[in-house]
């Protein structure tokens, strides 16, 4: 049997690895500088966290409502070309079936990774089912999800999004 290897690398290392590529540019005449990365302490990005939870407003918006123009009103413009609407629509559809309907957002905290800070939410979901008997109920379940926000150039970006099942 053949054996796989597979390559780990933490955020932060795939960060500067994703930052570093940037600027492997062959030298023009009117190369761009090279991009910056900067470290960051959670005392100094209320603007961070201010871009992180109007994401998370717009994201849950959009699941609620199943409605691709306000969650496309709120990703990142380097991510808006890659997010179609048959990939929203499939996510809520999967969402749905698996934990129901998206019922609140819960801010958690952040956690400081240094290149960059985790804004962590739990989004919390109802799904009606029946029991053995046949009588309906209801069950939460929740998930986490978190916003990663990076600061490039002096400018905070959204590095990265997803749930954490």
């Amino acid at each position: 049997m053949k054996k796989i290897k597979f390559l780990t690398l933490s955020a932060p290392g795939l960060l500067v690895i994703t930052l570093s590529l940037t600027g492997c540019t062959a030298i023009e005449k009117n190369a761009k500088p090279e991009v910056k990365a900067e470290l960051l302490s959670t005392a100094s990005a209320p603007e961070a966290k201010t871009i992180a939870e109007t994401f998370v407003a717009g994201l849950s918006q959009a699941i609620q409502a199943n409605d691709f123009d306000k969650f496309k009103a709120v990703i990142p413009p380097e991510s808006k070309d890659k997010v179609t609407k048959e990939i929203f629509t499939q996510m809520v559809k999967e969402l749905s079936n698996s934990l129901g309907e998206l019922k609140k957002t819960e801010y958690l905290g952040v956690l400081n990774q240094s290149l960059v800070l985790d804004y962590i939410w739990k989004f919390s979901f109802e799904k009606k089912v029946s029991d053995q008997s046949g009588k309906p109920r209801n069950l939460g379940k929740e998930v986490l999800y978190m916003v990663r926000m990076g600061k490039v150039d002096g400018k905070f970006i959204i590095a990265g999004f997803g749930f954490r099942l």
